[in-house]
């Protein structure tokens, strides 16, 4: 629950009826990862071994229906946009020149 009310979820004095346990609610807007998260196109998609860091983000596509997320490293190109790993790109199924939304991990 500690994780939820840090990231602006708000516990109610309510119990739900099906599991148990609080209530907690948020406006999307006021999720702090969402807040923190950013939105660039895929520049390159380079060798995973070129991302040698211990840097994590949380990546996910933006078109619906099809969301994929996953974990993963990124680099921001000073030129705009960023470049992600083969492995990140296989996994959301994605190519240069789409959308990730992504936020650091931690």
């Amino acid at each position: 629950m500690r994780i939820l009310e840090r990231e602006g979820f708000i516990c109610y004095d309510y119990v739900d009826i099906f599991d148990g346990g609080p209530t907690l609610e948020v406006e999307r807007k006021n999720i702090r990862t969402v807040r923190r998260s950013r939105k660039h196109i895929i520049r390159d998609i380079l060798p995973d071994h070129a991302f040698e860091t211990d840097e994590q983000f949380m990546l996910c596509t933006t078109r619906l229906p099809a969301i994929r997320m996953c974990l993963g490293a990124l680099k921001r190109r000073p030129e705009g946009g960023i470049a992600i790993p083969e492995s990140v790109a296989k996994n959301l199924e994605v190519e240069v020149g789409r959308a990730l939304r992504y936020a650091a991990f931690d």
